[in-house]
C-alpha cells in the first residue's frame, strides 16, 4: 500500500510537470541504507550541538564544531537528499528493485 502510494505521489508530481534531475552525489544498493546514513548525518549534528553547549568558553572549539554542523547540513545531508531523490524517482519508473535481499532473521522467527 505504501508502494502504491509512492508511485502515486511521484507520478503526480511529475505530471504537473516538476523538473526531476539525475543525481549522481551518492551511490547507494539501498534505500534503508541512504536513509541509515541521514539518521546517522542526524545523530552527529545533535552531538555537535550537545558539544558545543557544554564548551561555552572555549571559543576556538566552538568554530571547529561549527564548521563540522555546517558541514553535516550544508554538504552530507543535502547530498544525501538528493540521493534519496534519485531512488524514489528510479523506484516510481520501476528502474529498481527495491525489494530486500539481506534479510535479517532472528532466533526464533522464521
Amino acid at each position: 500500500m505504501i508502494d502504491e502510494y509512492i508511485k502515486n505521489k511521484v507520478n503526480e508530481y511529475l505530471s504537473e510537470g516538476h523538473p526531476i534531475k539525475e543525481y549522481d552525489d551518492v551511490y547507494s544498493d539501498t534505500f534503508s541504507e541512504l536513509i541509515d546514513k541521514l539518521i546517522i548525518v542526524h545523530i552527529r549534528y545533535w552531538m555537535l550541538e550537545d558539544e558545543m553547549g557544554s564548551n561555552k568558553e572555549d571559543v576556538v572549539r566552538i568554530g571547529q564544531l561549527k564548521m563540522k554542523a555546517d558541514n553535516l547540513f550544508k554538504e552530507k545531508r543535502p547530498m544525501l537528499v538528493l540521493a534519496l531523490d534519485k531512488m524514489m524517482y528510479k523506484i516510481a519508473k520501476n528502474e529498481v528493485d527495491y525489494t530486500p535481499s539481506n534479510n535479517k532473521l532472528y532466533k526464533g522467527t522464521k
